[in-house]
């Protein structure tokens, strides 16, 4: 599988990395929107790094205003490169 980020394909297994340098995520911000974008729940994530389900919310209120994005449907969209007609 690979992601588009503006025009850049990355592999999946590089996403994490892919994230932090094209739409400069720190590598938390970066976790959690791989996460996002591959169908997790805040409170799964939450679970899976040892946080509160409100730092997830912060991370992820900080990811949109990054990504340009409001939702978590939208991020996954970004960041898999599917396109709506």
């Amino acid at each position: 599988m690979t992601w588009s980020v503006e025009g850049t394909y990355i592999e999946a297994c590089n996403c994490e990395a892919a994230c932090q340098g094209l739409l400069d995520l720190t590598a938390t911000e970066a976790r959690v929107a791989q996460a996002i974008a591959s169908g997790a729940q805040p409170q799964e994530i939450a679970l899976s790094l040892g946080v509160k389900i409100g730092t997830i919310r912060s991370h992820m209120k900080t990811i949109f205003a990054k990504t340009g994005t409001s939702r978590q449907a939208e991020l996954a969209l970004l960041l898999t490169g599917a396109v709506l007609y």
